[in-house]
Formats: structure tokens, sequence, C-alpha cells
């Protein structure tokens, strides 16, 4: 047996953080989600980056 993390990445393509109960909502319920929140790490402001960079990259 391993002591290494289980990592999960939750990446939906059209979700908003404030349709979240562990954001605060309270007009839907997201008992899981909230729970994985709770007992792991959530990241308030992660900003991806631009997609543009990577197109300058190819052209050079």
């Amino acid at each position: 047996m391993t002591n290494q993390p289980n990592i999960v990445f939750l990446m939906p393509d059209q979700l908003r953080a404030d349709f979240l109960g562990c954001y605060g909502a309270r007009f839907v319920e997201t008992p899981n989600i909230d729970r994985i929140s709770l007992e792991g790490v959530r990241f308030a402001r992660a900003i991806p980056p631009r997609r543009s960079a990577c197109r300058r990259a190819h052209r050079s």
C-alpha cells in the first residue's frame, strides 16, 4: 500500500462556481461536489492560460 494521495480534477465545460453549494449556491444541491471540496483542496482563483499564447508560439 502506498501513501500517495488520490487526485481528482473536475473540469466541466459549462459550470459556474456560483452554481455549486460549496461556493454558496442555495438554489441547487450538489452534495458530492460539496463533500469533495470540504475534504480536499478548492481553488477559488484559478485562471487558465489564454489560448492565444499557444498560437503565437506555433507561428514563431
